[in-house]
């Protein structure tokens, strides 16, 4: 899978910063939600609306780190999964996507 989307009849590649695909997420080797499609560009903001038990906080965790990918790819900044964590999420140098903790931060 590659990590641009060719716009329909233009022949051009579109670049996002943070794209997901056919993404799965869920616990243990059981997924809750499948093939998660996010594309955003650099600055833009997501929210995640759906009612309580519906997966978003399960979504968000996944992304970083927090819970294991149980499919699908993730790219961050152009690199495929991003230099995934020990957990599977996505990292870019050094920090989880959502940024490292300070130390004594909860």
């Amino acid at each position: 899978m590659g990590y641009g989307k060719a716009q329909k009849g233009e022949g051009v590649v579109r670049e996002y910063y943070f794209k997901t695909g056919q993404m799965s997420v869920g616990y243990g080797k059981e997924p809750l939600i499948k093939e998660i499609e996010i594309r955003l560009d650099k600055g833009e903001i997501l929210t995640l609306i759906g009612p309580n038990g519906a997966g978003k906080s399960t979504v968000l965790k996944s992304i970083a780190g927090q819970l294991k990918l149980l499919g699908g790819a993730g790219y961050l900044d152009k690199k495929e999964g991003a230099g995934k964590n020990r957990r599977g999420g996505l990292e870019k140098k050094g920090g989880g996507l959502l940024g490292k903790k300070k130390k004594g931060a909860v």
